[in-house]
């Protein structure tokens, strides 16, 4: 015995709030890599609108669509993901999931 005053009998570690503490974990990286992913895929969204907003054609469909929904993204942008919390970012990640899938075939 070395005598260091460390009690190795004592407590143990709860499997159960070990495992609990590694799904909250993952849950938590899921959730900033959506985070992230949602952020860029906005942003890029943005530039796009901004580049078929200089067109400045009226009878141009992307133009038409520019004005409509560039000050949306913007909006977006801003409310969520810049000021946003996360209880704000899970409230538009349930919500406007058909809505982000309907721009991602804008971008594509």
């Amino acid at each position: 015995m070395l005598h260091l005053g460390i009690d190795i009998k004592g407590k143990r570690v709860d499997q159960n709030k070990i495992n609990l503490y590694l799904q909250q974990r993952e849950a938590k990286k899921r959730f900033e890599e959506w985070e992230n992913k949602t952020f860029q895929f906005l942003c890029d969204l943005y530039h796009r609108l901004s580049e078929w907003k200089k067109i400045e054609d009226p009878k141009k469909d992307e133009y038409i669509y520019a004005l409509k929904n560039i000050d949306y993204v913007s909006y977006l942008i801003d409310e969520f993901f810049i000021y946003g919390t996360d209880e704000e970012k899970l409230w538009f990640k349930r919500n406007y999931r058909k809505k982000v899938d309907e721009w991602q075939k804008i971008l594509i």
